[in-house]
């Protein structure tokens, strides 16, 4: 389980920015491209859920307690000042995360040039999966609406689309220039 920067942040929910500076300092130690296995994505998904700032130095020290303890087969890591981190939970909850979503990448998403332009739509559809998901990021202020409006306009969406597309979206960003629009 190699993911990239934008898959980790998608899934683990810490954001693009904090995964790239995590790097460039050094906390993650990631290779050329960058790539992350279990205790980084772990390790990803506690900064995200602890609600607050470390430092760099207590980031690094998170993730070594992460990694030890994952490779012990520990259950849970005690930070200190009782604060106890269930890297077990942590690291099944990602794998299955990423289970799930590679199971509805394959049975959700197709890519066929003919249609948009070879543009990863909806299977059975012309709706773009981005489409979807740059609509969910865009009004993340109002999301329960958003998502409300969103399976009204498309009844043969699921509650489970609209969060992977929305992963799918972070993950797979589009790429390169826009396409130009003919002047009709």
């Amino acid at each position: 389980m190699q993911l990239t920067v934008n898959e980790a942040a998608a899934v683990t929910g810490l954001s693009e920015a904090e995964v790239r500076k995590d790097v460039q300092l050094g906390v993650l130690e990631a290779g050329s491209p960058p790539r992350f296995d279990a205790p980084e994505l772990v390790y990803m998904r506690a900064r995200r859920d602890l609600g607050f700032s470390l430092s760099v130095d207590d980031r690094k020290r998170l993730l070594g307690a992460i990694s030890t303890a994952l490779a012990e087969g520990a259950s849970e890591v005690r930070l200190g000042g009782g604060w106890v981190l269930q890297v077990g939970e942590s690291s099944t909850g990602v794998r299955q995360q990423i289970a799930r979503f590679e199971c509805w990448k394959t049975e959700r998403v197709v890519s066929v040039p003919e249609v948009q332009g070879g543009e990863p739509v909806f299977a059975g559809t012309r709706l773009p999966v981005r489409d979807i998901a740059s609509r969910l990021l865009r009004t993340e202020l109002d999301p329960v609406a958003s998502r409300a409006e969103l399976l009204e306009d498309y009844p043969y969406l699921s509650a489970e689309d609209l969060d992977f597309a929305r992963m799918f979206g972070l993950a797979y960003p589009r790429i390169g220039r826009p396409r130009a629009t003919s002047a009709a």
